[in-house]
């Protein structure tokens, strides 16, 4: 299963990774945005899904480095 990063978590980004997250073939394993009310968020929070303990982050090459996503989304306007 390939692990992905989805960069921006707006309306887009949100669809993105919910759909990631139900799709049995793939693994949401970060999420970046620049919004600091959504810095810190949960993102099963922010979906009003299970809690899969993403927390979104400000830091992208961070993100890269830690979470090792196989594929980065970006889903910014």
């Amino acid at each position: 299963m390939p692990d992905i990063a989805v960069c921006g978590m707006g309306s887009t980004g949100q669809e993105i990774s919910s759909q990631i997250i139900t799709n049995n073939k793939h693994n949401l394993v970060a999420a970046v945005d620049t919004d600091e009310s959504l810095i810190g968020e949960n993102v099963g929070d922010l979906l009003n899904m299970e809690d899969h303990g993403i927390i979104i982050t400000d830091d992208l090459q961070d993100t890269i480095e830690k979470g090792s996503p196989d594929v980065t989304v970006v889903a910014t306007a």
